[in-house]
């Protein structure tokens, strides 16, 4: 994960006048904006989604549910994400009251592999044995 391409964009006041949708999908729009102020070869990636699933914006079970699941998350990916804030990479997941936000900071260079291992770990946690992971976060929030 450790970045290799330090490499700046030329500045380009079209692209980090303002905010661009870039493309639009049936559910999904694509923004952009590019960073001529700070010139350093970072990037953010956030990622927001609305659901219904267990009514975690409805009821204070579902709340309940979503803040037991994004802490075993967190433990989950704990080793994982230490070794990307190693390599000056950050992962971030709020469960707000409608949506669930995941964020990704670091170098431009590595970035992009660094969100598509998350989130094949993040689909993995689905089948992992995380019985201990959950017992303990039950434990503390009880």
């Amino acid at each position: 994960m450790l970045p290799k391409n330090f490499e700046i964009l030329p500045e380009d006041a079209s692209l980090s006048d303002r905010v661009k949708l870039l493309k639009t999908w049936d559910d999904t729009e694509l923004w952009y904006k590019k960073d001529d102020k700070f010139k350093r070869p970072k990037g953010i990636v956030n990622f927001k989604f609305y659901s219904n699933d267990c009514l975690f914006s409805q009821t204070s079970k579902g709340r309940l549910f979503a803040e037991v699941w994004r802490q075993c998350l967190d433990e989950y990916l704990r080793e994982f994400t230490y070794m990307a804030s190693c390599a000056t990479l950050n992962f971030d997941i709020v469960v707000a009251p409608d949506n669930v936000e995941l964020t990704w900071s670091g170098f431009n260079d590595s970035l992009p592999v660094f969100v598509v291992e998350t989130i094949n770990r993040i689909k993995a946690m689905k089948t992992a044995d995380i019985k201990d992971i959950f017992e303990q976060k039950k434990e503390a929030m009880l």
